[in-house]
C-alpha cells in the first residue's frame, strides 16, 4: 500500500473505513496494486487500483493522451441521500483524464456494489481487457 497524501492514514473522509476496505482488498485480492487516492475535495474517499490505471501515450510524441484511473469509491453513510452527497454503496469506475465517462457504453466498468465482498468478486474478474461477464 502507498503512503496516503494524508500522512501515514488512509482516506480524508472516512480514513478508519477506507484503511480497512484497503487491507481487505489487499488481502483477498493480491494481483492487484492499490493506492489510497482520496482528496478532500471529492464526496467520499476512493482507492486507486494501480495495475489497472494507465498512462496511453502518443508513440510519436511520447505526450500522453489520456490518464485513465480505475477507482472504487469508499461508501460514506449507512444511507443513501445523493442531495446531500452520503451514499452506501461502492461505486467502481474507469474516470477518463480525471472526468467519469456518463455514459455506460462509454465506461462498460462503472457499477454499483452493496458490499465489500462482492467488490473482491468483481475486481477478482477482471484484467484490462475487461470484465469476465460471468462474475457474479
Amino acid at each position: 500500500m502507498k503512503k496516503s497524501i494524508y500522512g501515514n492514514r488512509s482516506g480524508f473522509h472516512t480514513p478508519n473505513a477506507t484503511t480497512e476496505v484497503l487491507q481487505h482488498l489487499e488481502y483477498e485480492c493480491p494481483q492487484h496494486q492499490f493506492s489510497d487516492s482520496s482528496y478532500s475535495n471529492d464526496v467520499c474517499d476512493s482507492i486507486m487500483v494501480d495495475n489497472l490505471s494507465c498512462e496511453e501515450f502518443n508513440p510519436m510524441t511520447g505526450e500522453c493522451i489520456e490518464h485513465k484511473e480505475f477507482k472504487i469509491f469508499i461508501p460514506n453513510s449507512l444511507v443513501n441521500d445523493e442531495g446531500n452527497e452520503r451514499y452506501s454503496y461502492f461505486h467502481i469506475s474507469c474516470c477518463i483524464d480525471g472526468h467519469e465517462p456518463r455514459s455506460s457504453d462509454d465506461n462498460p466498468l462503472a457499477i454499483d456494489l452493496d458490499h465489500i465482498d462482492k467488490v473482491v468478486k468483481y475486481l477478482n474478474n477482471i484484467t484490462k481487457d475487461g470484465v469476465n461477464m460471468n462474475w457474479e
